[in-house]
């Protein structure tokens, strides 16, 4: 990775704000050799736990926070959202509820 890029996704952090579920091979986590800027490398092992698998991630604020994946099919579905860390500021929750919301909307498409 150029020595650069750290601080240039730093300069674009404020638009990258927000909760975004990404699929298992998202360009965030595929496009780059060198990964840290986005996920702490001593959690890279959930994201990529070997065999070719990239588990889904849960992106909040620029910055890989945890992973998510659901099971079953129509109104059987379950997701769940897995986080690395308890949250910043204690609340707990957060960013999970919204996760496991957003997440469900998406297992509910077709």
């Amino acid at each position: 990775m150029d020595p650069r890029t750290p601080d240039l996704l730093a300069a674009c952090r404020s638009r990258a704000r927000g909760l975004f579920l990404l699929p298992g091979f998202d360009e965030l986590i595929l496009g780059y050799r060198d990964r840290h800027a986005v996920l702490p490398a001593e959690f890279a092992h959930r994201v990529f736990p070997g065999g070719g698998i990239f588990r889904p991630t849960v992106v909040s604020d620029g910055r890989v926070v945890g992973t998510w994946k659901h099971t079953g099919r129509g109104a059987r579905r379950t997701v769940t959202a897995t986080p690395f860390a308890p949250s910043p500021g204690g609340d707990s929750a957060f960013p999970w509820k919204i996760a496991e919301e957003i997440a469900r909307a998406y297992a509910a498409l077709p």
